[in-house]
């Protein structure tokens, strides 16, 4: 049997020049092709969990967890991320925060919110805010961008069921 080279991503092959010389616009279109995609398969894993969530009863497996530790971990997966829109993390806490949680779903949860925080601020500020605050009514974590913002017109639409604000697709 013979074997066939690994390469580092199939979405890469053209722009690595594997068939020959790819014209410059083609690369650029080829790019928000890929982006698009990302898009799309964004948006089936949400209605996918959505319809997964709405069929059956969430259980949630609750143990004791370390918040700064989670918060912390998240951060280091989004670092290929981070790194590709030239952004950073600064992360603080003002003490160390154990919570009964189900850390799958919060970790689900925060990886959404940075991702959001990278689309729609890495073109105007490349800092990202987490700020983990205790306080005897209950534990915040705040996850502050400086980008656009969302309008007014905007703010009363985004808790809705797979509502996505007209910014995304100006970017």
């Amino acid at each position: 049997t013979g074997s066939i080279p690994v390469r580092s991503s199939k979405k890469h092959l053209l722009k690595n020049k594997n068939f020959g010389e790819v014209n410059p616009k083609i690369l650029e279109v080829f790019d928000l092709l890929i982006q698009s995609n990302s898009d799309v398969l964004s948006l089936t894993e949400i209605l996918l969990e959505t319809y997964k969530l709405e069929q059956t009863k969430l259980v949630l497996n609750k143990t004791n967890t370390n918040i700064n530790q989670l918060v912390q971990d998240v951060c280091d997966e989004m670092v290929g991320v981070l790194i590709a829109n030239s952004m950073k993390i600064n992360f603080e806490s003002n003490e160390e925060v154990f919570l009964n949680i189900d850390a799958f779903q919060i970790k689900r949860v925060l990886r959404n919110l940075i991702k959001n925080s990278i689309d729609y601020s890495s073109e105007v500020s490349k800092n990202i805010e987490i700020l983990i605050n205790n306080q005897q009514i209950g534990c915040y974590i705040t996850i502050r961008d400086f980008g656009y913002g969302v309008s007014n017109q905007e703010q009363d639409l985004i808790f809705q069921k797979f509502y996505s604000g007209k910014h995304k697709f100006r970017k």
